[in-house]
């Protein structure tokens, strides 16, 4: 904000403010003292045009331009409190209240809630010490029992080849791809995740349905799975180690989705006000802090096997989320529904 000059009486400042609003030039006028009101110019960038129009007016304040300034301005005053007040209309902060239960309004979020819990109690929060017990060979991205000399020999020598990488999906057991969200190591990491899974999966869910949700969580599931596992460790990747003649990845978690469900919802809210979606901006302070803090910090409460946090997993969660928002795909998602 900068002052551009004085008028020495109120009507004069009021008038003036008024001639600048209609010429998109926002200003704010104080009393300095006996006749002189001082004419303050919010963006700088408008300075020298200000000065110039104020110039021109201090010749001939009476001028006929100047006459119906208050009604233009109250005209464009009145313009923007309804546009104002219909992007408000539009936003939908936080979960509607309803009288229904959260199965019956989004149903798929409780439904990964539900199951990532109950990973959770028979992996034993993904306790190191069962890094080969039953539920981390059924849902880790690669779990080869018994694999032969070749692959074994692999996973010693180069054990960021894509033999020893991919080695469960060249198996044909493509539901690795998305069942790592479900394991977590330790009660806050679980307990981070699925708080947000509530808050972001059921905005997506009781906006847009259970169907586009399942596909946006699949979507970022595989993305970020992958990603995560085909990085070479040596830049944060998780590869696979041998263990009980297992081979056998040690990643997971739903914050690959979570950062994909923030993604998609954060474009979204900016590039379409019809989407009804809102974050605030703690949220998204909270967020993307988080994501790069564990860059900076990848021990944080040892969620990962390895002590590191799967990074790649999460900015490619985001990545993949914001793709989405920006395709056709999440055009159509955006798309408001009718009114009833």
């Amino acid at each position: 904000m900068r002052l551009i000059g004085e008028l020495p009486t109120g009507n004069q400042a009021n008038t003036f403010a008024a001639w600048l609003l209609t010429l998109s030039i926002e200003t704010h006028f104080d009393e300095a003292g006996e006749s002189t009101f001082e004419i303050w110019v919010k963006d700088e960038d408008e300075f020298q045009r200000a000065m110039g129009e104020l110039s021109e007016f201090k010749q001939n304040p009476d001028a006929e331009k100047y006459r119906n300034a208050h009604k233009d301005a109250k005209r464009i005053a009145d313009e923007r409190l309804a546009k104002a007040k219909q992007h408000q209309k539009n936003i939908q902060r936080g979960i509607p209240n309803n009288k229904k239960g959260w199965f019956e309004t989004s149903p798929l979020t409780v439904t990964l809630v539900v199951i990532c819990a109950v990973v959770a109690i028979f992996s034993n929060f993904g306790d190191v010490s069962e890094a080969d017990q039953w539920v981390a060979r059924a849902l880790q991205f690669v779990s080869v029992d018994a694999p032969g000399e070749e692959l074994k020999a692999a996973a010693k020598l180069s054990p960021d080849s894509m033999q020893v990488r991919l080695a469960s999906i060249f198996r044909g057991e493509l539901w690795r791809l998305v069942s790592p969200i479900f394991v977590h190591y330790g009660a806050f990491h679980i307990i981070f995740n699925m708080l947000w899974l509530v808050q972001l999966g059921r905005m997506i869910e009781m906006r847009y349905g259970t169907l586009r949700l399942g596909m946006i969580v699949i979507f970022t599931a595989i993305f970020s799975n992958v990603l995560q596992s085909i990085v070479p460790i040596g830049v944060g990747g998780s590869g696979p180690f041998l263990i009980n003649d297992l081979l056998i990845t040690r990643f997971g978690g739903m914050s690959g989705v979570v950062y994909g469900l923030f993604g998609f919802i954060w474009l979204r809210m900016l590039y379409d006000p019809n989407a009804r979606m809102y974050l605030s901006q703690m949220t998204v302070v909270l967020m993307i802090g988080y994501l790069f803090y564990c860059m900076v910090s990848p021990t944080i409460g040892g969620i990962e096997g390895s002590g590191r946090v799967a990074n790649w997993a999460h900015g490619g969660g985001i990545v993949m989320g914001m793709l989405l928002a920006l395709s056709p795909l999440g055009k159509t998602f955006g798309r408001p529904k009718p009114k009833s």
